[in-house]
């Protein structure tokens, strides 16, 4: 089984996986809740897999963080592309019968 197997056995995500300029990874788990998410610290090692166990290790101190409620919303049902207000969209041709 792999590390990626073991996170995902848990319920948790790779939220952020990335190499700095130093070559030290740095990677965060979330794990999602029906009303928020669990999220772990930054984890910092020399390599990939070191790192992702690290970040294993830290779901003990996850935090939560609650989803926030929606309260609008935005009607595009009318809204003009946004290439027709920077003005960028063509003039339809018109047709023009050329028969003589």
């Amino acid at each position: 089984m792999t590390i990626f197997e073991d996170i995902a056995n848990f319920g948790w995500l790779v939220n952020n996986l990335y190499q700095v300029d130093a070559g030290l990874w740095r990677c965060n788990l979330r794990k999602p809740d029906a009303t928020g998410d669990w999220f772990t610290n930054w984890a910092e090692a020399a390599t990939l897999e070191d790192v992702l166990y690290e970040a294993l290790f830290l779901t003990e101190a996850a935090e939560f963080t609650h989803t926030p409620e929606s309260r609008i919303t935005i009607d595009r049902s009318e809204a003009p592309s946004l290439l027709a207000k920077l003005g960028l969209t063509r003039k339809p041709t018109p047709f023009t019968d050329r028969r003589l």
